[in-house]
């Protein structure tokens, strides 16, 4: 039996996870970069499931 591949997020979550979680942006910073609304970034990175928040701290690259 195959598996099934992974749910892709939101892409507008996804770059919020990334700039937020992995890059260290505020929500202010990555609604500015974004050209989003702060509270709508606030919104995407709390509604988002904890996974997907450890995964994007995790994307950094091994040195």
């Amino acid at each position: 039996m195959a598996t099934q591949p992974a749910a892709v997020p939101n892409p507008l979550q996804y770059d919020a996870l990334v700039l937020n979680c992995l890059l260290d942006y505020s929500s202010t910073a990555a609604a500015e970069v974004m050209g989003q609304d702060p509270s709508k970034i606030r919104y995407l990175v709390c509604s988002a499931p904890s996974q997907s928040r450890t995964a994007a701290r995790r994307l950094r690259p091994s040195r």
